[in-house]
């Protein structure tokens, strides 16, 4: 097997890239975390494998996309661990279930792949998917989950196997939309008490949703999308939830300024520690100054009246292919507000990645 992977690595047939990040946060109780990302790419298929290390705990490995990609009767297919990109707003999407996603920054979530397979799709027409169910991840290290004293994480449980959905999606002019039917899964867990401790669990549910991505003249977008959840189990009550986003681009001078402004809410009985609708009645918005030579700088906030984050950094092209992100993050909340429970992120931090 490594002669074959030498072989065709020297023959130039498969393209391999390698990404590295290392983390660090200058706060109390915050750990530090290293990543190394290999990817292989050469159609029709794809892999990827990741290092992790936390400060704390034992360096391990992950496997990511790992997909092959092919045509059946002049049909897209896409078979294998893979992640579905249906998103037109950040942090929650309603009208992207598929995959859960990894909390471990709060203010980041990533979507995890799974094992699908995937019928059609591109930027207009039909796409069907079927997938096993997956799991998050919790929000860890600076960002863990409050829990009450002596209670410790138990297991997370899915009882959903399986999820299904039927995508429609169309272009009209500059315009894109998207209509869904799934049935599925929670994409992020809630939890229930068990005698080993807090457990987080996946339940089951039903899900109508839809997007529409609209331009607004020459550099402005509207991003809309909205998700009817229609919860299994008997203790869970249904609500539908709405992301709007207005994003505009300027050009000036040897560079470009880059607002977002983004609300999003929900309506219908809320359940406790539900992470797709921690943000309800909060405001992200966005500040970013992109030059032209590759360097940027962004002000970012996110949260409501008396309570939320802010951020303020950028991000410098270095040689090698070294690239740094630097800047300072605070943190303000009171009593049972969402965001009291991470005061102690304040402070400076700083990402070093190699992108070669």
């Amino acid at each position: 097997m490594k002669a074959l992977t030498a072989w065709l690595l020297a023959a130039g047939a498969v393209q391999v890239q390698a990404e590295s990040e290392l983390s660090l946060l200058l706060a109390p109780q915050a750990q530090q975390e290293a990543r190394l990302q290999w990817r292989l790419q050469q159609e029709p298929w794809r892999a990827e494998l990741q290092a992790l290390a936390l400060q704390g705990q034992a360096a391990r490995l992950e496997l990511g996309e790992l997909w092959w990609r092919g045509d059946w009767a002049g049909v897209p297919v896409q078979v294998g661990r893979q992640r579905l990109a249906w998103s037109l707003t950040e942090t929650v999407s309603p009208a992207d279930p598929i995959n859960p996603r990894d909390w471990r920054d709060l203010t980041r979530p990533l979507r995890r792949p799974v094992m699908a397979l995937s019928v059609g799709g591109g930027p207009s027409g039909w796409q069907a998917v079927v997938a096993e169910g997956g799991k998050a991840l919790l929000p860890a290290a600076p960002w863990a989950l409050p829990l009450p004293a002596g209670a410790p994480w138990a297991r997370t449980e899915t009882p959903q196997r399986w999820q299904a959905a039927l995508r429609w999606a169309g272009r009209e002019g500059g315009r894109e939309w998207s209509l869904l039917a799934y049935q599925g899964q929670d994409q992020a867990p809630g939890f229930v008490a068990r005698t080993q401790g807090i457990a987080p669990r996946h339940e089951g549910t039903r899900l109508l949703a839809g997007s529409l991505l609209q331009p607004l003249g020459a550099a402005s977008l509207l991003r809309l999308e909205w998700g009817r959840q229609m919860p299994r189990a008997a203790s869970a009550a249904a609500f539908t939830q709405f992301v709007l986003s207005l994003d505009r681009e300027w050009s000036l001078g040897e560079g470009s300024v880059y607002a977002l402004l983004q609300g999003q809410s929900s309506h219908g009985r809320a359940n406790a520690q539900d992470l797709r609708r921690a943000l309800d009645g909060q405001w992200l918005s966005r500040l970013q100054w992109r030059a032209d030579a590759g360097w940027q700088l962004q002000l970012e906030a996110v949260g409501r009246r008396q309570q939320g984050l802010v951020r303020a950094g950028g991000q410098w092209p270095l040689a090698a292919g070294l690239e740094l992100e630097a800047g300072v993050q605070a943190v303000h909340g009171h009593g049972q507000r969402f965001w009291a429970a991470w005061r102690h992120n304040d402070g400076l931090y700083a990402r070093l990645r190699w992108l070669p």
